[in-house]
């Protein structure tokens, strides 16, 4: 049970960390330009490829 709990939290903090950047990489194209929100892009493509990831782990354990 613990470990299905801990798995949970890393999903849940995946997605956080991914809508989070997601929000401030359009923040960063509306009001400035595209270049200053690359590296905000691949946080985004790469913390949701994290909570992929964890989602199918914790789906399979269960």
């Amino acid at each position: 049970m613990k470990e299905r709990s801990i798995l949970l939290f890393m999903e849940r903090m995946w997605l956080f960390a991914s809508a989070f950047s997601a929000c401030v990489c359009a923040y960063f194209i509306i009001k400035k330009d595209f270049d200053s929100a690359l590296y905000f892009l691949a946080l985004f493509l790469i913390s949701g490829l994290f909570y992929v990831l964890r989602r199918a782990q914790r789906k399979k354990k269960t």
